[in-house]
């Protein structure tokens, strides 16, 4: 793996880092006030699907050249 790779790597992983901190300003999904002010995306069903493709993005950052 040379340094391009490796710093493309460490970006999907900061990207499922920054996707999976849902967890925190959602405090753990029982923060009522994010989803009243934007009920369309930021539903407790909408913060679990980020926290879903967080963990996609981590499970990709050391594979990522054999994906589409």
């Amino acid at each position: 793996m040379n340094t391009k790779d490796d710093t493309i790597s460490k970006g999907f992983i900061i990207a499922g880092l920054m996707n999976m901190s849902v967890l925190v300003f959602s405090k753990f999904f029982t923060n009522s006030v994010i989803p009243q002010s934007d009920p369309d995306v930021m539903s407790n069903f909408g913060l679990l699907m980020m926290l879903i493709w967080g963990l996609a993005y981590i499970s990709v950052a050391k594979t990522y050249h054999n994906n589409k």
